[in-house]
């Protein structure tokens, strides 16, 4: 298998996602009958000992995933936090880092893999798999009710009734319905918002592309990298406030 050696591309904007292409790597590859993501929002933080989701096989065994989309602080800091957990022996543990690569030879396309680090108990030491585990377009997005089903958030009543679910810009969105969402809506406003606009970086999916897909490097007036950060910020939030799919 080819290995992600190409120029790298950022994916701290695909966070939420990194986190549903894990489920899916999680019932097509370790065979998962059952998924859980954790919630975040404004007001709470519920998460499984650290790990974003937790799978079940049919043997009952447990696999818990931790997702990123950052540097090499972003994974130390999650290996050392997984890593303080007294985890039973019959408990799977991955980090799972999210890295895009453009590829010349295929038309600059970018490409999406999982590295994938397994912690090995009891010497409680962190694992790379030998080979990174090439992540489809298609397990970007969720599919059918079964899949939103097996893979929603828990609980789910820790976000009913809480005031952004009533918001009108806080509905759900499925499929490929986040795209047109506008970045007023996630959060962007003033002159930033403006720059924005005038780069036809005025949705979610626009920025989504420009963003993820590497091409951020470009400059934009009016835009720095401390104001790409704070966008991306924003994005996160965004995500973390919808529902499931």
């Amino acid at each position: 298998m080819e290995k992600p050696a190409r120029r790298r591309s950022s994916t701290k904007a695909l966070q939420r996602q990194a986190e549903v292409a894990a489920g899916h790597f999680m019932k097509a590859r370790l065979g998962c009958c059952a998924i859980r993501r954790a919630v975040r929002t404004q007001w709470q933080k519920v998460d499984f000992f650290g790990a974003d989701l937790v799978g079940v096989l049919s043997t009952g065994a447990k696999i818990y995933v931790q997702v990123t989309t950052g540097s090499h602080s972003a994974m130390s800091a999650r290996r050392a936090k997984l890593g303080d957990f007294p985890w039973h022996p019959s408990e799977t543990v991955l980090l799972l880092n999210l890295v895009a690569t453009v590829s010349p030879a295929k038309g600059r396309k970018t490409e999406y893999w999982f590295r994938v680090e397994e912690l090995a108990r009891p010497q409680m030491v962190w694992n790379d798999w030998p080979e990174p585990i090439p992540v489809p377009r298609g397990w970007f997005k969720t599919k059918s009710r079964d899949d939103q089903e097996s893979t929603q958030d828990a609980p789910v009543a820790a976000r009913e009734g809480s005031p952004e679910k009533d918001a009108g810009e806080d509905r759900d969105v499925s499929g490929d319905a986040w795209r047109a969402v506008t970045m007023e809506a996630v959060g962007v406003k003033g002159r930033l918002l403006d720059r924005l606009v005038e780069a036809d970086l005025a949705t979610l999916g626009a920025w989504s592309d420009w963003h993820g897909e590497g091409r951020y490097r470009a400059r934009i007036a009016g835009i720095g990298k401390g104001a790409i950060n704070r966008i991306a910020d924003l994005c996160e939030a965004f995500w973390a406030r919808r529902p499931y799919g």
